[in-house]
């Protein structure tokens, strides 16, 4: 009786897993490094791997579909990512179960460096601790994307952390 529960349980796993587009074996462990392939973007820090693991980009905030430079953002993240191979450290799994990871291209940028210092996300200091203030500080400096107030995108617009 025990085993015909287990595997009962296993299935509704798997059919619920397979229903939410997360992959059922995509369970994250804290500090490991792995490298994925990214299938899709979703926003300037969210991405869908070749594996169909939902991950938040570690560390950064981008505009949400409702703010202004939402779509500069996503398409920022797209240019730097899709279809190439990354290596991730696990960070931590949020509040959506989408694994948070800090990621490395394959030219050895931080994927959150290249967002925050090109303008199109902030320093997202809540779990960075201020680990991108410097991207994000030259970025203003420099008045890049999301800081420059001749934009469209222009946080003055909405976009706030």
């Amino acid at each position: 009786m025990l085993l015909k529960t287990l595997s009962a349980i296993t299935a509704s796993t798997l059919i619920f897993a397979s229903q939410s587009g997360q992959s059922p074996t995509a369970h994250a462990t804290q500090g490991e490094t792995r490298t994925v392939i990214v299938r899709q973007v979703l926003d300037g820090d969210t991405f869908v791997t070749s594996e169909n693991e939902h991950v938040r980009v570690w560390g950064i905030n981008s505009p949400e579909r409702d703010e202004a430079g939402y779509w500069a953002a996503g398409l920022f993240l797209d240019l730097k990512a899709r279809g190439r191979e990354l290596r991730c450290k696990v960070m931590d799994t949020d509040k959506y179960s989408r694994t948070v990871m800090q990621c490395v291209a394959p030219d050895g940028v931080d994927i959150g460096s290249y967002m925050v210092e090109t303008g199109y996300a902030r320093d997202f200091v809540r779990f960075s601790k201020g680990f991108y203030k410097s991207e994000e500080d030259a970025a203003k400096k420099a008045k890049r994307g999301l800081w420059n107030p001749k934009s469209d995108y222009s946080p003055h617009l909405k976009y706030t952390p």
